[in-house]
C-alpha cells in the first residue's frame, strides 16, 4: 500500500485555490458553473499525471504558493509561465515530475500568462459542495466550499488511484499561445446598439482589461457603447462568456464564476474556447474585439 502524501501550504501565493469539474446541475438553483477558468490548461496537467479529466488541481493567479510536500508523488505544472523549484532544482513547465519521499515546491511570478495549474498524481481528500470542490461565491454565504489557500493549511492525497503518467507530444510542451484578437458572437441584444457601435464592433475595437477584472467578470475599459434608445431588460439568463454593455457604456464579460442571470443587455459572446483562453489574459493587457460575419 501507497503511503499518502501529504501537503502543507508554507505561503498560499496570491489566489490559489482548488478547481475540478463544473457544477454542470445547478443553474436552476442560482450556482455559477465554476471550475478551472483555463480548463483546457487543466486538462493537460492531469493527463501529465495519469488523473483523470475533472480530478481537483491547484489554480494559480499571477503569482504561485510555497508547498511542503511529504510522501512520493508524480506532478506537472501547466498553464502560465512561472518558474518551479523543488527544493533548489528546477522544474520544467508541460512535463511530469516525480518527488521522491519528501520536498519543497516553491512557485516565482509568472513571467507570462495570469494562471498556472499545479496536478498531483493521485484523489485530493478534500470537501465537495453540490458534487465539485471548487469554490464559488455565493450572497451572503462568502466562498464555498473552501475557498482561496490559506497559510499554515494541510491537505492529503490519496495515491492509489494514480495511474501510469503519460507525456503530451513535444508540441504541446510549451505555454498556451495568449490570445488577444477575439472574434464576437452577435448576443440577443445585440439591434440594441447604436448603428455606430455596431459599425465599431464589425470594424473592431481595441480595449484593455481592468484591474476589476476576475473570476466573475472581466471588465473592459475603451470606446463606450451606446444603445439606439431606452430599452429596459428583465434579468435574463447568461452563460460564461456573454457580454454585457454596462450602463456607462463600458462592456462587461461574464466568466466561469458569473451569477447565472443578468439585467444588462447581452450584446455580444465569447465562444466557450475562448473563455478559457481569456483566463491567461492580465489586467492591463489589451483585447482586439470584433463580431463575427454571418
Amino acid at each position: 500500500m501507497k503511503k499518502m502524501i501529504d501537503i502543507e501550504i508554507v505561503h498560499p501565493g496570491l489566489m490559489t485555490t482548488f478547481q475540478d469539474k463544473p457544477r454542470l446541475h445547478g443553474l436552476a438553483l442560482g450556482v455559477p458553473f465554476g471550475g478551472p477558468f483555463d480548463s483546457i490548461s487543466a486538462k493537460q496537467a492531469n493527463a501529465l499525471v495519469g488523473n483523470p479529466e475533472g480530478t481537483p488541481v491547484l489554480e494559480m493567479t499571477l503569482m504561485g504558493p510555497r508547498l511542503k510536500i511529504l510522501g512520493s508523488c508524480h506532478f506537472a505544472v501547466t498553464g502560465a509561465e512561472l518558474d518551479v523549484f523543488i527544493d533548489s532544482k528546477k522544474a520544467d513547465h508541460s512535463i511530469t515530475h516525480t518527488i521522491e519521499g519528501q520536498a519543497v515546491m516553491t512557485f516565482g511570478k509568472m513571467t507570462r500568462g495570469c494562471r498556472a495549474y499545479l496536478a498531483i498524481g493521485g484523489r485530493w481528500l478534500i470537501d465537495e459542495w453540490m458534487g465539485s470542490a471548487s469554490p464559488v461565491t455565493l450572497k451572503n454565504n462568502g466562498l464555498i466550499p473552501g475557498g482561496a489557500l490559506r497559510k499554515g493549511e494541510k491537505f492529503s492525497v490519496d495515491p492509489e488511484t494514480g495511474v501510469r503518467p503519460t507525456s503530451l507530444a513535444p508540441w504541446q510542451r510549451v505555454c498556451r499561445q495568449i490570445k488577444t484578437s477575439y472574434r464576437l458572437i452577435p448576443g440577443p441584444e445585440w439591434e440594441w446598439l447604436t448603428l455606430q457601435s455596431r459599425d465599431d464592433l464589425d470594424t473592431g475595437i481595441d480595449v484593455i482589461l481592468s484591474a476589476q477584472s476576475n473570476r466573475m467578470a472581466y471588465v473592459m475599459e475603451g470606446p463606450l457603447v451606446r444603445l439606439s434608445s431606452d430599452h429596459s431588460l428583465i434579468s435574463s439568463g447568461i452563460v460564461p462568456g456573454t457580454i454585457q454593455a454596462m450602463p456607462d457604456g463600458r462592456l462587461m464579460a461574464l466568466m466561469v464564476d458569473a451569477q447565472v442571470t443578468g439585467g444588462y443587455p447581452r450584446i455580444a459572446n465569447f465562444s466557450t474556447a475562448d473563455v478559457s483562453n481569456l483566463a491567461q489574459v492580465r489586467p492591463g493587457e489589451m483585447l482586439h474585439l470584433t463580431i463575427g460575419k454571418s
